[in-house]
């Protein structure tokens, strides 16, 4: 199916309407990596049933002797799969609604991307980009699934800046126009789901026509006027950025072998990923914190408030000054800084502190990682990555 855009509809295979939805779903590969037993319990319930929990390489098992193998099984399992367990097919989206733990519900659209729009190359400006910076060592085991593979099952989510909802919400309006495909749980509290199909050629021409606004030069001015004249962006990839690396990578690979015709059209161009509203209520996105052990509270606050005067890094401690702050490793780990009022400089205006900044600090300091000052430091980024 031809697109120009830089996510359209796809051709997506589903299970038959006979398999179980809380036995074929899984959570991604990256996921409790240090929690071997929970991937044991997964494989206990699934059993001998078809599942996706069969198509991937969970990242603990990434340094078992057995990985190849694995590798194999799951080749295996996608060619069993596509001849005997993929019966349906969708050519277009599928409208998602994930309702959480919390009741709150996500919704999304399934669709392809097109690798040649995404790059995960440092200062590289495409329509796609990652929002967090690609640890290349995470992606050849990635690979190694992806090459030779029938099928693809990647845990991608993109996040479009539609303050205005009016990519993915008007097809949600109207899901009672379309064909439901499936409905239930999701194993080991997981949650539920719900997809319908999305086929009708003026919905998809509706989808193709918002994200092009959303693209389009005018709009992102308008969004991020610090950038105004960068080269707009699109999507940002909001979770599962080595998985759609890896299939980057993969189609890279495999360019330099094709013809620039076959370029044109080649399966591996694309990758399979959910679309999302970055204004939903049910995505909430918080800082990855960092924890300092044994270490004193009070030195590493002065430390990290006289690098970033040296540094003009600039510090955030919240809207209030009465909010208390934990640290491993130290007897008293409930301070307030108003105690700390009389030794810390004078703050003239809040501001934000970057991760990157952080991780510069701490590794000016010889002490042992993990910084996390809850809801004192927060990360902030105010241009596009």
């Amino acid at each position: 199916m031809k697109t120009a855009s830089c996510f359209g509809p796809a051709h997506i295979l589903l299970p038959g309407e006979n398999i179980p939805l809380e036995k074929w779903g899984c959570v991604a590969c990256d996921q409790f990596t240090s929690d071997r037993a929970y991937w044991e319990q997964a494989d206990a319930a699934v059993g001998g049933c078809p599942s996706t929990l069969r198509l991937i390489l969970p990242e603990v098992y990434l340094e078992d002797k057995d990985a190849a193998r694995r590798v194999e099984n799951i080749h295996a399992a996608m060619d069993e799969y596509s001849r005997d367990v993929l019966t349906r097919a969708v050519d277009g989206f599928v409208y998602v609604e994930r309702t959480e733990q919390s009741g709150r519900v996500r919704q999304g659209l399934v669709g392809k991307i097109d690798l040649e729009a995404y790059s995960y190359e440092k200062g590289a400006r495409p329509a796609i980009r990652p929002s967090e910076r690609t640890v290349t060592e995470r992606i050849p085991p990635r690979m190694a699934v992806r090459r030779g593979a029938a099928l693809e099952t990647p845990h991608v989510m993109m996040l479009a800046d539609d303050p205005g909802c009016t990519l993915i919400e008007p097809i949600g309006a109207r899901k009672s126009e379309l064909k439901k495909l499936y409905e239930g749980e999701l194993m080991q509290g997981g949650g539920h789901i719900a997809g319908w199909a999305v086929e009708d050629p003026a919905m998809l021409a509706q989808i193709d026509a918002a994200l092009a606004a959303l693209g389009s030069q005018e709009a992102f001015d308008a969004r991020y006027p610090q950038a105004r004249g960068a080269k707009p962006l699109t999507l940002a990839v909001g979770d599962g950025n080595h998985s759609l690396a890896a299939a980057k990578a993969c189609w890279e690979e495999l360019k330099a072998t094709l013809t620039p015709e076959e370029r044109e059209n080649h399966p591996a161009r694309w990758c399979l990923a959910e679309v999302c509203n970055v204004h939903s209520p049910a995505i909430e996105i918080e800082p990855i914190h960092r924890v300092l052990f044994n270490v004193d509270c009070g030195a590493v606050l002065l430390a990290l408030i006289s690098w970033s005067d040296s540094n003009m890094a600039g510090i955030c401690f919240g809207d209030s000054k009465q909010q208390a702050f934990t640290l491993a490793g130290v007897s008293r780990v409930c301070w307030r800084l108003k105690r700390l009022s009389r030794k810390l400089p004078r703050i003239p205006r809040i501001i934000s502190i970057s991760m990157p900044q952080i991780k510069t600090w701490v590794s000016s300091r010889r002490v042992s990682l993990s910084i996390i000052f809850p809801r004192i430091i927060r990360t902030v980024s105010s241009i596009p990555y």
